[in-house]
């Protein structure tokens, strides 16, 4: 079985196709937006739950009735303020309601409230997104993309990825997929590296250019064994970027991906002396009773 089959016919089926499965709706990658939105989950999540406050935006003079321009405009504040919080987990469980304009819209509803329990929770819109395609454009030019198997959503926005390794072609997420998901993060802090150059002061660059890594809840790789899951990658940025600028490669070593380490260059006519950074660690290897207190699997619905 190979990675696609295992993805779509057996994870994606169990997110959103099967009764007893997780009920997510299933959404096409053309239906996220740059700033990675599912727009039209966040317009109707906005306007059926802050009705009132949806249509006095509306009335404004600066929106005229124009809904997508209203819902623009709170998309960039909501992306500016998940890039400003450490992640979008942070961020909702501040923000489950915002302020815009002097009007209060509701971001999502919490489970097992006292009053309504699980009422208001089940209004909330989760998506699941198979390869999302992905591009961070600077001065009008692609810098980096990347294709996550499974991006996830609530009300439109993104939470976080996973990346799915099939057992049955000799792909584990042990190796594979926690390669995958640390080279494609090295690579972004490298360009990253490149552009700022040292100018990035206030850390805006950072923040937007490598949201997809650094503001997710967690990082997440699988297979059907074992599932790996990275929280706050953001701690490494330091050690990515000193790679990047003493010529240092990182990479899985071939004895089973226990860590990463930089290879020795010579730099300068000199040798340096090879760093084992040991980041395979970084990972958790999530254990049956983790679950109940892993913040994304209870976002999901697993384990309300």
């Amino acid at each position: 079985m190979t990675e696609l089959e295992l993805q779509s016919e057996y994870v994606m089926d169990f997110f959103c196709r099967r009764a007893d499965g997780l009920g997510f709706r299933e959404v096409k990658n053309n239906a996220v937006s740059p700033d990675l939105f599912i727009s039209a989950n966040l317009y109707e999540f906005l306007k059926e739950n802050s009705r009132k406050a949806w249509n006095n935006l509306l009335k404004k003079s600066e929106y005229n009735g124009d809904e997508q321009k209203l819902l623009h405009a709170i998309m960039d504040m909501i992306r500016e303020k998940i890039e400003a919080s450490a992640n979008v987990a942070v961020f909702l469980n501040k923000n489950r309601a915002i302020t815009f304009e002097g009007e209060t819209l509701q971001l999502i509803y919490v489970s097992g409230s006292e009053l309504r329990g699980d009422e208001d929770f089940n209004k909330n819109i989760f998506a699941a997104v198979e390869e999302m395609s992905y591009s961070f454009h600077h001065d009008a030019k692609k810098i980096f993309a990347f294709r996550p198997d499974l991006s996830f959503f609530v009300n439109g926005i993104f939470l976080g990825y996973a990346e799915l390794k099939s057992n049955f072609t000799n792909q584990t997420a042990k190796t594979n997929g926690r390669n995958k998901i640390i080279t494609d993060y090295l690579e972004v802090v490298w360009e990253y590296t490149k552009i700022a150059n040292g100018d990035d002061v206030s850390q805006t660059l950072r923040r937007r250019m490598l949201r997809p890594f650094e503001k997710s809840i967690h990082l997440v790789t699988t297979d059907i064994t074992d599932t790996y899951i990275l929280r706050d990658p953001g701690q490494f940025f330091d050690e990515a970027r000193f790679s990047r600028q003493h010529h240092l490669d990182f990479f899985f070593p071939s004895g089973g991906g226990e860590g990463i380490q930089a290879s020795t260059h010579k730099t300068g006519g000199g040798n340096r002396s090879a760093r084992s950074l040991r980041r395979g660690n970084a990972f958790a290897l999530l254990q049956e009773d983790d679950r109940e207190r892993d913040p994304l699997l209870q976002l999901h619905g697993l384990y309300l």
